[in-house]
């Protein structure tokens, strides 16, 4: 195996942690209670599935834009707190190599 081939299980170990430890969390919920939206935001966001935009926004980002549904139009001036999937759930950024 090549160095190259190497660093792409590496990566690809450390996703699978990632959602293991995401899916663990998810499940600590099951059967008797349910996950809310703002705690599967809050789950995301801590095993690395979502990330803040950086720079913060300071228009929607397209015409279904999450944040436009949720920010008003006096609120994008100075950036608005977006959070985006990150290369771990999004295919279209995924930088391990790993063919998806």
């Amino acid at each position: 195996m090549s160095l190259e081939d190497d660093l792409v299980i590496l990566g690809l170990r450390a996703e699978l942690d990632k959602l293991r430890a995401f899916a663990t969390a998810i499940m600590m919920y099951w059967p008797d209670g349910d996950v809310d939206g703002g705690g599967l935001q809050e789950m995301a966001i801590k095993y690395g599935l979502l990330s803040l935009a950086d720079p913060a926004p300071t228009a929607p980002c397209a015409v279904d834009c999450m944040c436009a549904e949720y920010y008003g139009p006096d609120d994008w001036h100075d950036g608005v707190e977006c959070y985006r999937r990150t290369a771990l759930i999004d295919p279209d950024t995924n930088t391990t190599g790993a063919p998806r």
